[in-house]
Parts: structure tokens; sequence; C-alpha cells
């Protein structure tokens, strides 16, 4: 190619200037014919070649540029749209990735290579990258990404590879602006539907379940472990954007589950996420979802006395299987408990000693979650911490408008702590972290217009859920009420500044 381009340099001189010789043409091209080996004249590999600029305004051969031999850092390796990716950056994302990501849902995959995962699923390949990249990156890998994940729906054979990469896709959501764009609880669903297709909850079954000859193939490459684990994930998940969104669960749980809890080969930070969320999702059921009430909440004594039931599970919970944990495990435990102890600030709680203990707990166990995730780098952890967050806040909030505590100073502080670490994840004017922040702050000094009733159907999620009927009560006060009961109609409200819940694991 060199002499090829040398040559035809040499011609575009000769055209311009017929009368001179090549004895006038830079001594480097004279004196090396072109049928000479140049690997004996070239420089070694990685040292950079010069060369002067030609005459006409003719692109230079070489221009200050390293020559690299295939397959190194500097060759494209990877491509998807308008991003390429070098084999070297797609090694630093697949690093990151299992350095800090998987930690959060450590699944057993089949093997961890970048170019074995893309022969097996480029679907999972892509959202291991788009994981660990950068918001600018992976702003660009999104329209892709997207698109490959919208065809999975329609595509055939079904994969473990594919259910994995649905349920990262899940706890790392793209951004979005409104509650009605997060489609994360649609990709765990997905992936659920497509664990129990492939008989991914009996693992030592898959047989009973195949739907064609390749899938069957699929679900039968890859181990026992692989697929409970997977199956595991899709538990944890499940539980975890439901409790989140104070819906019921679409899992239910069996032996199978509950013995995988115990298996010694699983990964022990994966085992005790399915017993806390196991429990998290128990009490939330049994207290505001299973009541004889038209909203499935328990009457105000009765709620109580299970509030104390489901506190000696937790404890329970904590000394017999939690002892050695890391800060993946404590972040879900206190989101979970804390989740418990909200049911004490629904405002028709009559107040008493043994409520008031709980509302403490309350208090102590959103300041310590707020101490740990406030640690993290937000932007990069998966979106529950982030709710998390949020959530620790709101139970603040309404602990401040209650009056039941006298250490206001030290709930300001915290909230605002919250706020700021927020604020370090905001990539855009009209990201949901900045209007969560400035939600909560007019939380703290608007008034309750009681315009409708309060929000009760939402079991652990309904402190959010109510804290934010009197937001928008008090921004959307103004629409004319019904003429009948005189309430404010919220099913016809713009409910787009519920924008923390629509970004959130």
């Amino acid at each position: 190619m060199m002499s090829s381009r040398i040559e035809e340099l040499q011609q575009a001189l000769r055209n311009k200037s017929p009368s001179n010789t090549l004895s006038s043409q830079p001594q480097e091209l004279v004196d090396v014919p072109v049928s000479t080996n140049w690997a004996s004249h070239l420089p070694s590999i990685g040292d950079t070649i010069a060369i002067a600029e030609p005459p006409m305004n003719l692109p230079a051969l070489v221009s200050t540029a390293s020559i690299s031999s295939a397959g190194t850092s500097s060759t494209a390796h990877r491509t998807l749209g308008t991003v390429c990716l070098t084999y070297g950056q797609v090694n630093e994302h697949f690093k990151n990735y299992f350095a800090r990501c998987h930690q959060y849902l450590p699944f057993k995959m089949t093997t961890h290579s970048a170019d074995a995962i893309y022969t097996r699923c480029e679907l999972l390949f892509w959202v291991i990258i788009t994981t660990a990249a950068s918001w600018k990156l992976r702003s660009q890998l999104a329209p892709s990404v997207q698109g490959m994940l919208t065809g999975i729906i329609h595509s055939f054979p079904r994969s473990v590879e594919q259910v994995q990469a649905l349920l990262i896709m899940s706890m790392w959501p793209f951004p979005v602006s409104s509650v009605m764009e997060d489609v994360s609880h649609c990709y765990c669903c997905l992936a659920t539907q497509m664990a129990l297709h492939l008989g991914l909850h009996r693992p030592n079954q898959t047989h009973l379940h195949e739907h064609g000859m390749e899938e069957r193939e699929n679900a039968r490459a890859v181990g026992e472990e692989v697929k409970t684990t997977t199956w595991l994930s899709c538990f944890i998940v499940n539980q975890k954007l439901s409790a989140t969104r104070g819906l019921p669960p679409s899992i239910l749980v069996d032996v199978h589950l509950l013995d995988a809890f115990e298996n010694k080969s699983i990964n022990p930070t994966l085992s005790q996420l399915c017993r806390i969320y196991h429990v998290l999702m128990q009490s939330n059921l049994a207290i505001s979802a299973n009541g004889s009430t038209p909203s499935g909440m328990l009457e105000p004594a009765s709620r109580l006395s299970m509030m104390k039931v489901w506190s000696d599970h937790f404890s329970s919970l904590k000394r017999q299987h939690l002892q050695q944990t890391d800060n993946v495990v404590n972040i879900a435990f206190l989101s979970a408990r804390l989740q418990l102890w909200s049911f004490a600030l629904l405002e028709d709680m009559p107040m008493s000693s043994e409520l008031a203990g709980y509302i403490d707990n309350a208090r102590q166990d959103a300041s310590e979650l707020i101490e740990l995730c406030y640690s993290k780098n937000l932007s990069a952890v998966p979106a529950c911490i982030r709710h998390a967050m949020c959530y620790c806040a709101f139970v603040l909030v309404k602990i401040l408008r209650s009056g039941y505590s006298t250490e206001t100073e030290v709930l300001q502080d915290d909230i605002e702590r919250v706020r700021q670490a927020l604020s370090t994840t905001i990539s855009s004017p009209d990201e949901v972290h900045r209007k969560a922040s400035e939600t909560i702050r007019k939380l703290l000094y608007i008034e309750d217009r009681k315009l409708s009733p309060p929000i009760h159907t939402r079991m652990g999620a309904s402190v959010i859920y109510d804290l934010l009927r009197i937001y928008a009560e008090d921004k959307y006060g103004g629409i004319p009420c019904q003429a009948d009961n005189q309430t404010i109609d919220l099913e016809g409200f713009d409910w787009n500044f519920l924008d923390m819940l629509g970004y959130q694991g």
C-alpha cells in the first residue's frame, strides 16, 4: 500500500512539473525504489513515522501516527450504531462492570470474557458496556441498545443471557424525565417470563419447559448454578421494583425458591438479598395488601400489632443470616426495614409510646442509610440506591411535618445531604433527580390542603405517594373540584412531577 501510494505521489509530481527530473524530489523517495522491501526501511512497530508534507497540498503518506498491529487497543473492535470501541475500551468497560457493578446483582455467568459473551449474546455484551459506560457514551449507545431490547420480545430462541441482560437493564435503566417513561419494571417482567419459559425456576427439570430444539439446547448449555442464580436474581429485582412502586409482586414463593436460599454454592450476597426482599414483601402483603379494607391496609390497631410481628422477623433475619454482610446487603436491609417503620407515619395511626418508638426507628434507619449511600458515587450505582436516598428524604420530611421528632436541625441536615447527593447525578436540565430534589425542598414548608383522601393503597410506598399528593394539591389546587364530593380528581393530573419514582430500581 505504501509503495502504491508513493508511486501515485511521484506521478502527481511529474504531471505538475514535466521538466523536473526525479532528482528534484525529496531524496527519501528517490533512494528507495518502489520494488524495494519496505520492511527493512521502516522503524519498529510502535515508533512514529513522519514524512514531510508533499507539494500540491496532497495528503501526507503518514502523518505523525503510530503503526499498530491488528488486535491492539487502537483498533476498532466492536461497533454498534455510530459507536466504535477498541479492544482496550471493551476490556476496560468489562473490568469496570465486574469490579463495581456486578456486586449489586451477583448472578453466575457462563463466562466473563467479552469476546465469548459477544458470541453468545450481543445484547448482554452491549448492556454490560452501557452499564459501565460514562454518561456521554451511555447517551450515544441508548438508541441502539433500546432498539435491541425492543427486538428481544419477538426474538427466538430465548437464552439465559437475554434474561441476564434484561435484569441488568432493570437495575441500571436509562434516564427518564417522567414516571411514564420508565420501563425497568417491564424489563423485569419480561425477564421473569422468559426465565419461566426456559425452566430456570426448576433448574433440574429444564426439559419440561422446552419450546423448540434450539431453545432447549440453549437452556441445557448452561450449568445449574447459572440457572439457579439467574432465577434468584429475577426474584430479587421483581420484589425490589414491586416494593418501590407499592405493587404486589409477580413471582410467587415456592419450596424450590426457598431451598435455593440455603444452597451453599450460591453467592452469599445473592442469598442474603433474597432473604431480605422475601421478608420485605411478605410484611408488605400482610400489613397493606391483604387487609379487609378497600385499600388492603389493615386497620390502625391491627397494623400496629402486625408491625411488631414483622419487626421481630427482621430482627431474627439479621441475627441468623446477616452477621457477615457488605454495604450492598446493608443498604438493602435498611431500606427494607425502613418501609416497615414507614407504616407508623400514616396519618390514621393514633399516637402512643409504641408508635413513637417505631417512628424513632425510622429516623435512625433513614439517617444510617443516608450515610451509607452518601459515600457512593450515585452516578454509577444502580437506580435502587438513588431511590433509597429519595425514600429516606421523604420519610424524614414526613417526620418533620408530623412533629414527631424534636431533632429538627438534624433531620434537616440529613435531608440537605440527600439533595446534595442527588445533585451529583444530574446530567441534563430535565433530569428526574433535579425535580426530585426540588420537590423534597418544597415539601418542607407547603401546607397539606387535604383536598383529597390520603393514599393508602401503595403498601410501603404509601408515604411517598401521599406526600406527592400534598405536592400535587399545592401545585394544582386551582383546578376546579368535583361538585359532588369537593375532592380533586388526582387521575386527571399530570403526574410527571412524580419523577423521582420514574428513575429507580
